[in-house]
């Protein structure tokens, strides 16, 4: 009777857990606790059961289930240090020790049945409980944490330009009903035009914001979701990749006034595009593909020349030298500069190890320094451009994606992606000078020194604050 009650009861908790991490989810966005009460909701869900039916099975062929126990207990312990996998990818490392724990718990258990040194099955839904304990105690020390991060002078900011409510209004089908809208993915500015281009992939849809007049301007649907925008104004080109499946991705050239597709090519599984000026080069990356790739939209062609980060993220081209660099993903700890030819080619690379998860990047060409965010370092690296090495660090929050610097200022903006909370520092130093909300799940921010502004890109708004605001409030007295 006693083990069927404590089966009712973990199994009730996980379900009211997994109704606070909807709640969560949907009040703050993604937090720790939210991942923290998924994954033991998964785990008593799939563990509980499994071990009733183990012993199910016992009764049935009427002889001891030590060892089949021991199975499923070891497969609960793979369970657990798999979701500790999946919360370190994310940079939830405290949780992901609690897993981890967890897991070791769960396989002591199943040791134990396994050398029958148990006494009964009372010993090991203790040793279950004190797992979940362990859990609880670590999710709900984060959870402080996140609440005390949330709650310390962060104050909402900026201008809308732009939501997904308008975007919704403004594509509504021919029987009335609201259009889809709701992740806006890449922005470009064209500061001599003063337009704001950005690109939503729920819509499948690029758009271009007037910033004088407000007027925003829509493609036709393009079909599939377009996620990088590339300006090239040589050509008078507005290039995106269109994110699709199974050999549907493309890429396509718009026209930056109207927004027509002038044409569309079947090249593209682009993790990232950029532009080099200098070369006169559409340079891009794939996800997992150690290739730097030479992209011509005109001839649907390109080219790749393999380098040395083995899951490249993000290229940045830098404006005056003909070179683009290349940050990794999770499995890549190489930085590369990729060198190029007066003809666009690739000449050389050279590579710098700074870690795994080295993505976002922002580049001072003036004082030739690069600077690469490290979410699972918690910093931003300051790379010397022209010695190719590292010479300084910037403590960063964790989940820092995009990066943007405004050297003029002094300063670089440091976006959380999950909360939507914007750190800024002194560049030089690194000293904290504010900090400020803008909206959950932050993919893109980018400084346009011509128009000194600031423009984020969340998953619902696209934002815009001017250097005078910012100027105004870090120099409030405090």
């Amino acid at each position: 009777m006693t083990r069927h009650l404590v089966r009712i009861a973990v199994v009730f908790l996980a379900v009211a857990t997994a109704g606070a991490s909807s709640i969560a989810i949907r009040e703050h966005g993604v937090t720790w606790l939210a991942f923290a009460a998924f994954g033991f909701f998964c785990v008593a869900i799939l563990a509980v059961p499994f071990v009733g039916a183990a012993q199910a099975v016992s009764r049935w062929r009427r002889r001891s289930s030590d060892k089949f126990e021991a199975t499923i207990w070891m497969a609960t312990a793979a369970a657990f240090c798999g979701l500790a996998t999946v919360y370190l990818f994310v940079l939830l490392w405290k949780t992901a020790i609690a897993q981890l724990v967890a897991g070791a718990l769960a396989l002591m258990i199943a040791y134990l049945r396994w050398r029958r040194r148990t006494s009964g099955h009372a010993r090991s839904v203790t040793l279950l409980g004190a797992s979940f304990f362990v859990m609880t105690v670590v999710s709900l020390f984060c959870l402080a944490g996140f609440l005390q991060l949330s709650s310390k002078d962060v104050t909402p900011l900026g201008k809308v330009l732009f939501s997904a409510d308008t975007l919704r209004a403004m594509t509504r089908t021919a029987d009335g009903a609201p259009g889809r809208a709701g992740r806006f993915y890449d922005l470009k500015t064209d500061a001599a035009a003063h337009r704001l281009y950005f690109s939503d992939r729920v819509a499948n849809r690029v758009g271009a914001i007037d910033l004088e007049s407000g007027k925003v301007t829509l493609s036709p649907d393009l079909g599939r979701g377009p996620e990088q925008l590339v300006l090239v104004n040589e050509r008078s080109e507005l290039v995106t990749y269109l994110k699709g499946g199974f050999g549907t991705e493309a890429t396509m050239v718009l026209d930056p006034t109207t927004l027509v597709p002038r044409r569309r090519c079947a090249i593209g599984d682009f993790v990232d595009l950029a532009a080099s000026p200098a070369a006169g080069v559409l340079a891009g990356v794939k996800e997992y593909r150690p290739y730097f790739f030479r992209v011509e939209p005109d001839k649907c062609h390109e080219a790749a020349t393999r380098i040395g980060t083995m899951a490249p993220y993000q290229v940045l081209c830098a404006r005056r030298a003909p070179r683009c660099y290349v940050s990794g993903w999770i499995t890549s700890r190489t930085l590369s500069a990729v060198d190029l030819a007066p003809d666009g080619s690739p000449t050389a690379w050279r590579g710098l190890a700074l870690g795994a998860f080295s993505i976002g990047m922002a580049l001072d060409e003036e004082r030739g320094l690069l600077y690469v965010s490290r979410p699972f370092a918690g910093c931003v690296d300051v790379v010397d451009t022209g010695r190719w090495r590292r010479i300084g660090r910037i403590p960063a929050p964790t989940m820092v994606r995009a990066i943007a610097i405004a050297p003029e200022l002094d300063i670089i903006f440091l976006p959380t992606y999950f909360e939507g909370v914007v750190e800024v520092r002194r560049l030089s130093t690194g000293q904290p000078l504010d900090r400020f909300r803008v909206g959950k799940f932050v993919r893109e921010i980018i400084w346009d020194q011509d128009l000194r502004t600031l423009f984020i890109a969340s998953a619902d708004a696209i934002c815009a604050i001017k250097a005078d605001e910012l100027s105004s409030r870090l120099h409030r007295p405090r």
